[in-house]
C-alpha cells in the first residue's frame, strides 16, 4: 500500500508540475507574443489578416527585464503593448460595439480610451510566479524554485555593406537600455518541485542556469519555451 501511495503521489505530481507549466507558459507567452509599440490593426482585404501601425503616441519600453529586482515597483518581466479598441458584435446585440480585445497577464483590460498601454509585470518570490497588470499581483502558479530569462538581441553590424544583422543570446544585466529595443525573442526557463517525498537515490539533474544538482527527494521539472516579440527585424548602430 505504501508503495503503491508513492507512485500515485509522483504521478499525481508530475501531471499538476505539467500544468502548471503549461498555464504560466501560456499566459507567458500570449503577453510576450504580443508585446509591441505598434498596434495591431484587423484587415477586411483577403491579401492581409492584419496590419501593424504605429500607435502615434509615446507608450514607453516595450520590454524590460531584471535579474534580482527588490523593490515593490520591479519585476523579473516587465511588457507593454498598444491596445486598440476594435468594432466587436457582442453575443446580445446585432450593432459593433468598440472594445478592447487584448488583454493584460490576469485577463483585465479596464480601458475605456479608444488606445491605452497595456503593461503585464511578472515576478518570482517566495516560490511563487506573480503577475500584476494595473491592480494588485496575484499568484499564477506555485512551486516555483526558479525562474531565469534569456533573450535574444539582433543588431546591425554596418562595419560591412550591406550592413549583417548579428545576432546574440545576453542575461538582463547584460542589456544596456539601448539594447532592450533591439530584443527579438525571449526565452524562458521554469524549474518547478514536486510536494511529494520520493527517494530520488542521489539522482541529479541540471537547473536552468545549466548547473547540476541533487534532486533532494522531491520531484523536479525543468521546462523551456522560446517565444518572439513583435518587434521589427531591425537594429542600431553596432
Amino acid at each position: 500500500l505504501n508503495v503503491s501511495r508513492q507512485l500515485t503521489g509522483t504521478v499525481t505530481d508530475a501531471s499538476q508540475l505539467q500544468q502548471q507549466a503549461s498555464h504560466a507558459l501560456r499566459i507567458l507567452g500570449t503577453q510576450l507574443r504580443q508585446a509591441t509599440p505598434w498596434a495591431m490593426a484587423p484587415q477586411t482585404s483577403a491579401q492581409e489578416a492584419a496590419q501593424l501601425r504605429s500607435s502615434g503616441t509615446i507608450l514607453g519600453p516595450t520590454l524590460r527585464g531584471m535579474a534580482t529586482p527588490s523593490g515593490a515597483k520591479e519585476f523579473h518581466l516587465s511588457l507593454r503593448t498598444t491596445s486598440v479598441q476594435e468594432p466587436s458584435h457582442l453575443a446580445t446585440g446585432t450593432a459593433p460595439k468598440p472594445l478592447h480585445l487584448l488583454r493584460d497577464c490576469l485577463g483585465e483590460t479596464g480601458a475605456t480610451q479608444a488606445q491605452k498601454a497595456l503593461v503585464s509585470h511578472f515576478r518570482w518570490q517566495d516560490g511563487q510566479l506573480f503577475c500584476q497588470g494595473e491592480g494588485k499581483p496575484q499568484p499564477l502558479i506555485s512551486g516555483v524554485r526558479d525562474f531565469q530569462l534569456r533573450y535574444l538581441q539582433q543588431r546591425l553590424d554596418h562595419r560591412t555593406q550591406p550592413a549583417q544583422p548579428r545576432f546574440r543570446y545576453a542575461q538582463a544585466e547584460d542589456l544596456q537600455e539601448a539594447d532592450w529595443n533591439e530584443v527579438l525573442a525571449v526565452e524562458i526557463c521554469l524549474e518547478l518541485e514536486g510536494l511529494e517525498a520520493i527517494d530520488s537515490a542521489g539522482a541529479q539533474y541540471t537547473r536552468c542556469d545549466g548547473t547540476a544538482a541533487q534532486r533532494e527527494n522531491r520531484l523536479q521539472q525543468v521546462i523551456r519555451s522560446t517565444y518572439h516579440l513583435r518587434n521589427p527585424m531591425a537594429g542600431g548602430s553596432g
